[in-house]
């Protein structure tokens, strides 16, 4: 039987929000997947709202000529890194991970103009910051506000390197391009579903609804993709950055393995005629950020669960490999090594499941994993990995848009990204100890490991996912049952970085350190410690660590 395109693309999973809205008891014909793409404005009730609500609404255009004619005296202004609101909404501050918002986004003036692009023109560091024609389609204040709240709240804890921020550089300018299009309904989403997360409820009817329209969105455009009828570099630009975004809100509202259809879905596209057939300098770093992005969940998510394939994807050596990228919070090259001692333990157990005919295969293939092993090893030692030229030179010219909120200076910040990616490399040994060498907690290089690790977590704050997998590693692989002290850390980190965004994948990977605490406590009396195959079997989970 052919295969229809979503099948082709993963596209036919039920994905758990349909479950979950009727869990919540909420109407499903407003979250039902739109037969149309474009709803037709009658379909709608506004409530709380008058008609300079719906009449006044600014567009990407307008915004863009005031932020043309505002930057000539940006540079001379004292107030040159403020973002300007609303008059209803000047005050305001975004001073923590949950802004308090006004106090009715949905009944405001009609000071539409004030609202410009000024800090996210600087993100994108282009002599000229018009990187693209943006659309003149309308947006209502209240989706400016969610725009805002990604731009200067989601964005900017999603990446280590606030200078370079591909969330705000690439991910926000292909939106406002195409205020109709999947990724301005995927970005809407992300931030409705957050402040959701955070016990905002006034969005969590339009989290749901902005969801189901980028589903239908995307489907739309990947039909039009694969008939032809539509593969300019616009919408394959929407489809890609589309795709990332559903598996970001996926991983934060409930951390199933449904984030996985979309990493099949990114691969194909990837891998496409048009990805190579319509270069240009733009997509191409688009397509980087797409292939790191889902390359280092994929990495990190398989150190969890057992999975006897190699993995889907690759990071080609490049010149860029040994740099730490702020996605990531550590190189490329940190990240194939992960992924080579994951494929070199499945394939150590799948000789031990099927042995050869014959010793001297047996023999030769041992000595190929012992080679395999020992030169693994020896790349984890001695990796370098620094910070890019680009962090470095912007560090005091480009200042982060959360600067002035934030006590820390962007060196600063750039340091402790540093020991971010010291802190990966040393989890990354854990992780090879344990999994390799079938290594335990109580075992000497274990030790030395962790304590070292814990020693330099002590001086990162929670600021980001990128200290999710190391906490995961440490906890499950590396705390003894004796020491109070480091759980007590691991679990104070763990429970920090929940708060700050209560992401589900976070819960998962404390209920799943915990359980493993109670596990080695039941078993202190037993002569057999808990190992990585044990712990994979009874706690594996495919949630993403990344």
């Amino acid at each position: 039987m052919p295969q229809t395109q979503d099948q082709m693309y993963g596209y036919e999973a039920n994905f758990t929000w349909l479950q979950d809205a009727a869990q919540a008891k909420l109407p499903l014909i407003a979250y039902r997947l739109p037969e149309s793409s474009t709803p037709n404005i009658e379909d709608w009730m506004f409530l709380n709202t008058s008609v300079k609500d719906v009449e006044s609404s600014a567009t990407p255009g307008i915004l863009l000529q005031e932020f043309v004619a505002d930057q000539a005296s940006v540079s001379s202004s004292p107030a040159s890194h403020s973002v300007v609101m609303p008059a209803r909404t000047r005050g305001f501050e975004f001073r923590s991970h949950h802004p308090a918002p006004p106090s009715s986004v949905m009944s405001m003036s009609d000071d539409h103009a004030s609202w410009n692009l000024d800090t996210l023109a600087r993100q994108m560091h282009s002599p000229d910051p018009v990187c693209r024609s943006l659309s003149d389609t309308p947006i209502r204040y209240s989706q400016k506000y969610l725009l805002d709240y990604f731009r200067r709240s989601i964005g900017p804890q999603c990446h280590l390197a606030h200078n370079d921020n591909p969330y705000v550089r690439l991910i926000l300018p292909i939106a406002l391009s195409a205020p109709s299009g999947p990724l301005m309904q995927a970005l809407l989403c992300a931030s409705a579903n957050q402040l959701r997360l955070l016990s905002d409820r006034r969005f969590e009817k339009e989290a749901w609804m902005y969801r189901a329209k980028t589903l239908g969105l995307v489907r739309s455009e990947l039909d039009n993709f694969m008939t032809g009828l539509s593969r300019d570099t616009t919408s394959f630009e929407q489809l890609l950055a589309s795709v990332v975004m559903l598996c970001f809100v996926e991983i934060s509202n409930d951390a199933a393995d449904t984030w996985m259809v979309h990493s099949a879905c990114a691969q194909v596209l990837l891998s496409s005629d048009h990805r190579y057939s319509a270069r240009s300098a733009e997509l191409d770093d688009l397509c980087d950020f797409v292939h790191l992005y889902f390359a280092a969940h994929d990495a990190l998510a398989r150190t969890s669960w057992i999975d006897p394939r190699k993995q889907d994807w690759r990071l080609p050596v490049s010149d860029d490999h040994n740099h730490i990228n702020g996605l990531t919070g550590c190189s490329k090259e940190l990240l194939n090594l992960i992924m080579a001692t994951t494929n070199l333990a499945n394939a150590i157990s799948d000789a031990e499941r099927h042995p050869r005919e014959g010793s001297n295969r047996n023999a030769e293939h041992a000595f190929y994993d012992t080679g395999q092993r020992d030169g693994i090893e020896r790349r984890l030692h001695q990796i370098e990995q620094w910070l890019p030229s680009k962090y470095l030179s912007q560090s005091e010219s480009c200042p982060s848009p959360t600067s002035s909120l934030s006590p820390f200076s962007e060196p600063n910040r750039l340091h402790r990204l540093e020991i971010i990616a010291e802190v990966k490399r040393l989890a990354a040994l854990i992780y090879f100890y344990a999994r390799i060498d079938r290594a335990t907690p109580e075992h000497p290089q274990i030790i030395r490991l962790t304590a070292s690790m814990l020693n330099l977590l002590r001086k990162v704050p929670v600021s980001a996912n990128a200290l999710l997998w190391p906490l995961y590693i440490v906890g499950t692989l590396g705390v003894q049952s004796c020491q109070d002290e480091h759980r007590a850390l691991v679990l104070e980190r763990l429970e920090a970085l929940e708060k700050r965004r209560q992401l589900r994948n976070v819960k998962d990977v404390r209920q799943v350190v915990v359980d493993v605490w109670k596990q080695r406590d039941l078993q202190t009396l037993s002569s057999r410690e808990l190992c990585w195959s044990d712990i994979a079997i009874c706690h594996g989970k495919r949630i993403s660590l990344a």
